[in-house]
């Protein structure tokens, strides 16, 4: 497959969970591990990002060095976490550098989501996935499109919880891939994962069961371009790349 070895690329992924579906759009340069993601902004992410509740964006555009530091463009600036002002009613499931991708639905009464959906700031790059796959595939089986598995306790782990969210704690995981080649290239992949988290609400500790079906679509490997601004670079330069 060449997307390990490809300098740049693009992708879409389509992701469905415990409380709704989106979308996350993307491009990634490996010399400088730069990448320009567009995530989806639902109401509670707005308010502890301090946006403000009043815009109609539901969307915003982020620049990350490796797969943790990033800056997220607000009103035409780009900000770091930590400049973003955040409101006190923020979910304890957050902090300053790390944030939860998503928690929609409802609140219950210690402010875990009744309908949790994982969906995190840190970023899960396909070239970083494909590789977890591959090293945690358990009796993959050739398709006429491509190759088929289940992942074990370590790989869906790994896929369901990124590196950096230390406010979860995936306790078991298991999964199942689909890898979709042609002409040697892999042009797609779906992961369907379900495990046990545990989550640090304002009560303490809580353990719930989570799912997620995602699919990639991978595009113009290897000719992929798009511009980091300069007040990206900056504010990032000394980040490193994770």
């Amino acid at each position: 497959m060449k997307l390990p070895e490809a300098p740049n690329y693009s992708w879409v992924t389509e992701v469905d969970d415990d409380a709704r579906a989106y979308r996350i759009v993307g491009a990634t340069e490996r010399a400088g591990e730069f990448s320009r993601v567009t995530l989806p902004v639902v109401a509670a992410l707005r308010r502890r990002l301090g946006l403000g509740a009043g815009s109609s964006d539901n969307e915003i555009t982020a620049i990350y060095r490796g797969d943790r530091h990033l800056v997220l463009n607000v009103e035409g600036s780009w900000k770091t976490i930590d400049e973003l002002t955040r409101s006190p009613e923020a979910n304890v499931i957050a902090n300053a550098a790390d944030l939860p991708r998503r928690a929609a639905g409802r609140a219950s009464r210690d402010g875990l989501p009744l309908n949790y959906s994982n969906l995190q700031l840190t970023l899960s790059r396909p070239h970083d996935e494909i590789a977890i796959i591959v090293a945690n595939a358990i009796d993959p089986k050739a398709e006429a499109d491509g190759l088929s598995g289940t992942l074990g306790d370590v790989g869906a782990r790994l896929l369901l919880v990124h590196p950096g969210q230390n406010e979860l704690t995936p306790l078991h995981a298991a999964g199942s891939f689909r890898l979709f080649i042609q002409n040697g290239t892999l042009t797609r992949y779906s992961v369907r994962l379900t495990g046990q988290i545990a989550v640090q609400t304002k009560t303490g500790r809580r353990e719930i069961t989570v799912h997620q079906n995602a699919t990639t679509t991978l595009q113009r490997v290897g000719a992929t371009t798009f511009t980091i601004p300069d007040e990206a670079v900056k504010k990032l330069g000394n980040s490193g790349a994770n």
